[in-house]
């Protein structure tokens, strides 16, 4: 049965931010973890969690969380950030605890792999790896670095059969992809970008503090879920402080691939399916908005094992 979700808006394999919004006045990211009922879960199993996106800086990141990755953009160089994006996203995955706040971690026993496709040269002239980047890394994170789940912040306007065989080929092998959906819908509603528009990558929506679909965070037919995606507190790379507040559907992202993560963690031998049917039949819906909800996940998950245990039963 084909899945419903929001196709993304990823324009010519770039960033998928929205521009830095005014702080939130509640603390660090309070409605977000209301609004997705976050539950932490003791995790004993690490996962793997591959970021494809400008690296991670571990300044203010624990770095036994962060192993070094690749850089595919310039062959040989590290995976530190350069542009802050990626380390944005990997603090609400992570957390980070400072004198300035404290962010708590949405996933307690992960590893963060920095794979590089964007980045910038010594002048800051940016260098976007593009659709070959991008899909070598989805090859590596299943094969070289063993990754349960994968996150993609960027895509292409079209279909792409190199795009499309790579995330096929995590498919096949258990690997979770998530994909943000794009910020454009003002300019652009309607439009369908990849890897979030095929069938079996999550592709995420942000969410505002009313747990409306931001105006920014595309909208039209398709959208499998949304998450907290506004106002966010997260890790800077800025010297000049700890924390900034962003906002934009790859921050949404962060909040799927956590819930993923936390859930391989107990479940090791749920499926991608078996993932994308738990967020569809399990979201906190309000309106047209339907909200990542970590409880109703792992509640409709648990019951479907329950359900087919007493089936076995009946056999």
């Amino acid at each position: 049965m084909r899945k419903t979700r929001i196709a993304a808006l990823l324009l010519a394999v770039i960033l998928i931010a929205a521009s830095p919004a005014a702080a939130y006045g509640g603390g660090l990211n309070g409605w977000a973890y209301d609004a997705i009922e976050f539950t932490a879960e003791k995790m004993t199993k690490e996962i793997k969690i591959a970021l494809i996106d400008t690296g991670v800086s571990t300044k203010r990141l624990n770095p036994e969380l962060v192993e070094p990755g690749k850089n595919y953009v310039f062959e040989g160089s590290n995976t530190e950030d350069l542009n802050g994006h990626g380390t944005r996203v990997a603090s609400l995955i992570l957390g980070c605890a400072d004198e300035k706040g404290s962010l708590p971690p949405l996933a307690g026993n992960v590893r963060i792999i920095p794979l590089v496709y964007y980045s910038h040269y010594a002048s800051g002239v940016p260098k976007n790896g593009g659709v070959g980047a991008i899909c070598a890394a989805i090859y590596d994170a299943v094969d070289l670095y063993g990754c349960r789940v994968i996150n993609i912040s960027s895509g292409v306007a079209a279909p792409d059969d190199r795009l499309a065989a790579a995330v096929k080929y995590a498919e096949e092998h258990d690997i979770i992809v998530v994909s943000a959906v794009g910020n454009d819908n003002i300019r652009s509603p309607g439009k369908k970008y990849y890897p979030a528009a095929y069938d079996t990558v999550v592709g995420v929506g942000a969410a505002n503090e009313k747990l409306e679909p931001s105006a920014f965070s595309q909208q039209n037919d398709g959208m499998i879920i949304y998450a907290p995606g506004e106002n966010l507190s997260v890790v800077s790379i800025k010297n000049s402080r700890v924390f900034e507040t962003v906002s934009g559907t790859s921050y949404a992202t962060a909040f799927v691939c956590a819930l993923a993560a936390n859930m391989l963690a107990r479940y090791p031998g749920m499926t991608p399916e078996q993932f994308r049917s738990a967020l569809t039949n399990s979201c906190a819906a309000d309106g047209k908005t339907a909200i990542v909800s970590f409880r109703n996940a792992f509640d409709f998950y648990e019951k479907t094992i329950q359900n087919q245990k007493e089936e076995k039963k009946h056999e």
